[in-house]
């Protein structure tokens, strides 16, 4: 079918790679599968069994409908698109954009695949839209070609090519940003796309790795030098760049920088907010409810004592395969989040799997008040940490109502979530146990006792509280 000019101009400011960078706006939204949008052609109207050599060298005219048989993917772009290649060397690549043909199944670095799509340009950069994954095959991964900088920056035909350059050297860390240095973190209104210029003029972009400007693998700064990285050649808004995929496209000279420190490190402020940290060794002591669909996430706690914890926020994205007890190395950024200390953009690697350490005894008046409180000193120090109090009894079953009181089934407002508080202030919350204030496990009641709570000692919503993990951490007194 025929689109108007209008259409395409619409659709093509969706249809790009690296578009984030247009107008000089950072706009990390993803991408829409404009197959949603644009019927899928014809059968009949699609010229079958091109080559990708075939489109890269004018043989087959811009706004044709294609098939593309038996390529292989060589890098995916979480949400938005990605590439496949044909054999090697010039014009056996090129960029496919579809976000709904990013969630086929089995579509990943190294597989065979068949598709159709519209063959079109995009601010000169050639691809492949409206795609559909017909066919989804094992395949063998393609070897990156060498190739130098300067013929990156020099001949478009590597523009897609899966590719590796050798002795580079950053010039430029933040060439979006007038004194050409990252954004430090949590700074407003600083201009950062995760660039980086290098020889000639190339310049290394995240679009597909998103850690790669984090300061994780590489000192961003004037000076690192890489004796190679590997990933896709691309153009973007004129400017001609070098893709990495992953961690492991990158050959840092001297090694990539170690984070490893302790949680003690973190929790007593010594590591500043914002830096990336590796924990080893550090054992999983609580995990939030299966039923957890926004806030996911789990502690782990390194020996015992004050300043030993620390939680690791996941937020919608799935948990990593642990239990409580499982010993794990975590590579992630030191945050705060409402004075809770935490690790986001965790990666976790199981290395064994043992008990919890056994929970500090601690008095509940010590680790319970507000967080802006007087006991605040006391307290802050056990955030995070497997904690046991002992002999308490409730002494307001719902601290967030004005009475008092749980609320009745359907009762309308009135504020009551799952927290009860016991002897010394202390509130204990349903963060890991959903069930915990429902009356199946003890009567929520002033008066009842209890000779040991276990939990995890948090700071949330302006309180400092102890968060059960399961119904054994609670022992009623009969």
């Amino acid at each position: 079918m025929r689109i108007s000019v209008l259409s395409l101009v619409a659709l093509a400011l969706i249809a790009c790679p690296g578009g984030k960078r247009g107008g000089g706006g950072d706009d990390d939204s993803n991408g829409t599968d404009a197959g949603n949008t644009i019927p899928t052609p014809d059968a009949g109207s699609v010229q079958q069994d091109v080559t990708i050599r075939d489109l890269q060298t004018g043989v087959v005219p811009l706004d044709t409908s294609v098939e593309l048989l038996a390529v292989t993917v060589t890098a995916v772009q979480e949400e938005r698109g990605f590439w496949v290649q044909q054999g090697s060397g010039p014009e056996s690549g090129i960029y496919v954009f579809g976000a709904e043909a990013v969630a086929t199944g089995g579509l990943e670095e190294g597989a065979e695949i068949d598709l159709r799509g519209e063959f079109a340009a995009f601010n000169d950069l050639n691809q492949i839209k409206f795609p559909t994954v017909t066919a989804v095959r094992p395949g063998t991964p393609i070897d990156p070609q060498e190739v130098s900088a300067a013929d990156l920056v020099n001949n478009p035909a590597w523009e897609g090519v899966l590719v590796r350059t050798s002795n580079l050297t950053i010039s430029n860390a933040n060439p979006d940003r007038q004194d050409g240095q990252p954004c430090p973190a949590g700074e407003p209104d600083c201009t950062d796309y995760g660039q980086m210029t290098v020889d000639d003029g190339l310049i290394l972009d995240d679009d597909i790795f998103r850690s790669l400007s984090s300061g994780r693998y590489f000192l961003r700064a004037v000076g690192t030098r890489f004796t190679s990285v590997i990933g896709i050649a691309h153009l973007s808004f004129g400017s001609r760049k070098l893709l990495p995929r992953k961690a492991a496209d990158l050959d840092v000279v001297g090694g990539p920088p170690d984070f490893t420190v302790r949680v003690q490190e973190i929790q007593q402020g010594s590591i500043a907010e914002g830096l990336p940290v590796s924990l080893r060794g550090v054992v999983v002591t609580g995990i939030t409810h299966e039923s957890e669909e926004q806030y996911r996430g789990l502690w782990v706690q390194q020996d015992r004592g004050q300043y030993a914890g620390i939680y690791v926020f996941f937020g919608r994205n799935p948990l990593p395969a642990v239990s409580i007890g499982s010993v794990v190395d975590l590579d992630g950024d030191y945050s705060e989040f409402y004075g809770q200390s935490q690790i986001v953009r965790g990666v976790v690697r199981v290395t064994g799997n043992g008990a919890a350490p056994e929970p500090s005894i601690v008095l509940a008046a010590e680790i319970g008040g507000a967080a802006d409180g007087d006991n605040h000193s006391n307290a802050e120090p056990w955030e995070g940490v497997l904690v046991v109090v002992e002999d308490v009894a409730i002494t307001n079953a719902n601290p967030d109502a004005e009475d008092g009181e749980p609320c009745a089934p359907g009762a309308e407002n009135c504020r009551d979530f799952g927290t009860i508080e016991v002897t010394g202030g202390l509130r204990i919350s349903k963060r890991m146990l959903p069930n915990f204030s429902a009356g199946q496990l003890f009567d929520r009641s002033v008066g009842t006792r209890f000779s040991r709570i276990v939990g995890i000692a948090e700071e949330a919503f302006g309180h400092h509280s102890l968060a059960p993990r399961q119904a054994s951490d609670l022992t009623i007194v009969p």
